[in-house]
């Protein structure tokens, strides 16, 4: 969780600005490179951790707390939250992605 805080990461948001990529070109492998792989399309978006995010979400309840926001604003929610039963399943749920996005890679090479 803390390398997702502080963007230390293998995600192509990070990893192309290493290696100079333009933005437009960061893209996620797992949707067919139509999205920036970034924090946010990680954890509310990428169709790679679907069952994850629905666990999540229903866990927490994160449909009805975060109803009527954008994207940006849940995402905001989840990286400041102090709850520490939130905290902790989010810290959970973004560690399951980070392994499955590496055996995923890994295998599809």
């Amino acid at each position: 969780m803390c390398k997702l805080r502080i963007s230390d990461h293998p995600l192509r948001i990070e990893s192309g600005r290493h290696s100079r990529t333009p933005l437009k070109d960061r893209t996620c492998e797992f949707c067919n490179h139509l999205y920036v792989e970034n924090e946010i399309h990680f954890l509310l978006d990428c169709i790679l951790y679907k069952d994850e995010r629905q666990a999540l979400f229903e866990t927490l309840q994160l449909e009805k707390i975060c109803k009527n926001t954008s994207k940006q604003d849940t995402f905001r929610y989840l990286m400041a939250c102090k709850n520490e039963y939130v905290v902790d399943k989010l810290c959970n749920y973004v560690s399951r992605c980070f392994k499955k996005r590496e055996e995923t890679a890994t295998n599809s090479k």
